[in-house]
């Protein structure tokens, strides 16, 4: 445990198994199926402050890179063009290779919920719902 190496991983919700996912037909963040696609490969580099990391889409040939940023209740995809202090994320280890983000500007924390086959990735403060994201180095 301890500070995250930057690379490329994709993430996962520790409870639920979920791919953090963007979608590119609605535009949205959300906990999908693992499936090994560009849209659940995701860039963490370090960021401006300590324990603070900004994660970005590996993109595709083509499109703008997003970065994923805080605006109450959803976090959303940002054009690193607007990329600016909502999307800072502290990273606080919960497990091995797994890590809680809560947004350095609005302390809100990345998670997800629902029961949908696609489901909502939200901001959140409540304590007792699973919140852990695991690194998974992404394949190339």
């Amino acid at each position: 445990m301890g500070d995250i190496l930057p690379g490329t991983y994709v993430l996962v919700h520790q409870a639920t198994q979920q791919a953090l996912d963007l979608s590119r037909s609605s535009g949205q963040l959300i906990g999908y199926e693992r499936n090994g696609s560009k849209q659940q490969t995701w860039t963490v580099e370090s960021g401006e402050e300590p324990d603070t990391y900004t994660i970005r889409s590996a993109g595709e040939v083509g499109q703008e890179t997003q970065y994923i940023g805080s605006q109450i209740p959803l976090p959303f995809p940002v054009y690193e063009s607007d990329a600016v202090r909502n999307t800072f994320w502290k990273a606080t280890p919960v497990g091995p290779d797994t890590y809680k983000f809560e947004n350095d500007l609005d302390k809100r924390v990345l998670s997800l919920y629902g029961t949908e086959n696609e489901k909502p990735i939200t901001l959140d403060f409540d304590p007792q719902r699973p919140q852990g994201w695991v690194l998974y180095p992404a394949e190339n």
